[in-house]
């Protein structure tokens, strides 16, 4: 069995792992939010993400959005969101392939 390094002590690995770590949360409380059905969304996700708009006046989220943009989101949901769940746990243990 091979003995992989610590995730603290790649320094990269440890960096790209904060990158996927804190995006998983933003996808899921944040950008996707209209799209989820109602059972997964919640009152914190809403609160979250109306408080991003008021602080931010992000354009993409505020009403109405570009139509381009839900397919964007869509793309997010189906892609961005399971390749970021892989590769937590693949940096976690340490595999380069």
């Amino acid at each position: 069995m091979v003995q992989y390094a610590s995730l603290i002590s790649r320094k990269r690995d440890l960096i790209y792992f904060i990158f996927f770590a804190i995006h998983l949360p933003i996808i899921f409380l944040v950008d996707t939010v209209p799209l989820l059905p109602s059972i997964l969304q919640t009152n914190l996700s809403h609160q979250i993400r109306s408080f991003y708009i008021e602080t931010y006046h992000d354009k993409f989220f505020s009403e109405p959005a570009p139509a381009w943009f839900s397919t964007f989101i869509a793309m997010e949901l189906v892609y961005h969101a399971p390749l970021s769940l892989w590769a937590l746990g693949a940096l976690l243990r340490g595999k380069t392939a």
